[in-house]
């Protein structure tokens, strides 16, 4: 499980009405290998969320404005 993209489609989903918290949360169970968090190496995990930022902040498009510019394969996109 990657934590930052399950958090961000289950916010979408959530958004959509298709999922609730309680379902999310019971998903969650019986997970047993993360892609970032690890209880002796906590430093990927604590670093995600800034590395998520500085992600977000650079596709922003050059005039500023709040449109972002064409994501990679990768990017998750909330109703697409």
């Amino acid at each position: 499980m990657v934590e930052d993209f399950d958090l961000i489609s289950a916010f979408c989903t959530w958004r959509d009405s298709s999922l609730t918290v309680r379902e999310w949360l019971k998903s969650l169970r019986g997970v047993e290998e993360t892609a970032c968090f690890a209880s002796d190496d906590p430093l990927p995990f604590l670093m995600m969320p800034i590395s998520d930022c500085f992600e977000l902040c650079s596709r922003r498009s050059p005039s500023g404005s709040e449109q972002l510019e064409s994501p990679d394969p990768l990017r998750i996109r909330c109703g697409a």
